[in-house]
């Protein structure tokens, strides 16, 4: 939907998902354990995904190589609206 999603409503959403799952061992790491152990899992996950955090919200990370992305899909864009004049 396009809604920012702070890190605190991401690990009530995956502790109630893993609640939901009746796993004991998941719960019990996750839900009943220790708050930085669900931290540095969504954590790592997120980095793992290209994901990153910033203040509050959590959006996709930039691209490393995003100057070159975007001139070659601004050449590309060029391209296609004059083939299509033509």
């Amino acid at each position: 939907m396009g809604a920012p999603l702070t890190k605190e409503q991401l690990q009530s959403q995956v502790q109630q998902y893993i609640s939901a799952s009746n796993d004991s061992c998941a719960i019990a790491l996750f839900v009943k354990g220790k708050q930085n152990t669900l931290q540095k899992f969504i954590a790592r996950t997120l980095d793992r995904n290209n994901w990153s955090v910033q203040k509050i919200t959590i959006s996709q990370s930039v691209p490393v190589d995003w100057r070159s992305k975007a001139a070659e899909n601004t050449a590309r864009i060029r391209q296609k609206f004059k083939d299509e004049l033509l």
